[in-house]
């Protein structure tokens, strides 16, 4: 599956694969981004320290 957005360079991408498809595809139309992956949301927390 074609990862796109933050999981496109996520260093666990290939273990997660977008993550859970029901919820990408909910938020974004496409599968491989996921808008609520943990690691993605410690990320943009820390990006606003």
């Amino acid at each position: 599956m074609a990862r796109h957005g933050f999981c496109a360079d996520c260093p666990h991408g290939e273990r997660c694969e977008g993550g859970y498809t029901d919820l990408a595809v909910t938020y974004s139309g496409r599968r491989g981004d996921n808008p609520m992956c943990l690691y993605r949301i410690e990320r943009e927390w820390l990006k606003r320290l």
